[in-house]
């Protein structure tokens, strides 16, 4: 498989992230899940840093975190 990989990898010149490893085996379900547990946790960087007012969380509906 590695192998495979290494040989997409170059034919195409697409780079490596060892992020999409994480959501190759997820269910529809789970990756709307994990996309809206980042959406909050993006939303509460900014809140937490200023950019957003905090009563931005009580018009989004996300998942529980």
């Amino acid at each position: 498989m590695m192998l495979t990989a290494i040989y997409h990898m170059f034919s195409t010149g697409e780079v490596w992230n060892p992020r999409d490893l994480g959501n190759y085996d997820l269910t529809p379900e789970q990756k709307e899940k994990k996309h809206k547990q980042e959406l909050r946790r993006a939303a509460v960087y900014l809140i937490n840093n200023g950019v957003l007012d905090p009563e931005i969380l009580k018009t989004i509906e996300f998942s529980s975190a």
